[in-house]
């Protein structure tokens, strides 16, 4: 992998978000294909010059939204399912300016007294009957 530009200095960004950035625009940009192995943490800190726990993050980062996939010993390559936009990228009411879906409600309306549940909607009745009948009561 071609070694992306850091920049240490207080104005810049923090590295990990350097190597993030450099690594998720190499991959968009298709000069790094889905299935390709990318280096080792260790060996690309290296490459670097930076900590390992620096590219771990950035590492992290890619593989929660999908732009790497770990196989375990056998290394990190890129997700197969990546095109030239972000995999999982997530529609939030800033984007599409109209309020994300509400949420479905829960069948129980859980009561709170005084920062407390309370036990008469834990279910106690239900899970009584069902220990009683299956002879642990």
């Amino acid at each position: 992998m071609t070694k992306p530009p850091l920049q240490a200095t207080s104005h810049a960004a923090p590295l990990h978000e350097q190597i993030y950035a450099r690594i998720r625009a190499l991959i968009q940009q298709g000069q790094l294909k889905p299935g390709q192995r990318v280096p080792s943490l260790r060996a690309f800190a290296v490459e670097l010059g930076v900590a390992r726990g620096t590219v771990q993050v950035a590492y992290d980062r890619l593989l929660g939204e999908g732009y790497l996939i770990a196989k375990g010993p056998a290394g990190t390559y890129v997700s197969e399912q990546v095109t030239s936009r972000r995999p999982r990228q997530l529609e939030t009411a800033t984007d599409s300016g109209r309020a994300p879906p509400a949420r479905e409600s829960a069948d129980i309306a859980i009561e709170m007294d005084g920062g407390r549940p309370r036990p008469c909607n834990w279910g106690f009745p239900r899970w009584m009957n069902s220990r009683e009948n299956s002879g642990q009561g």
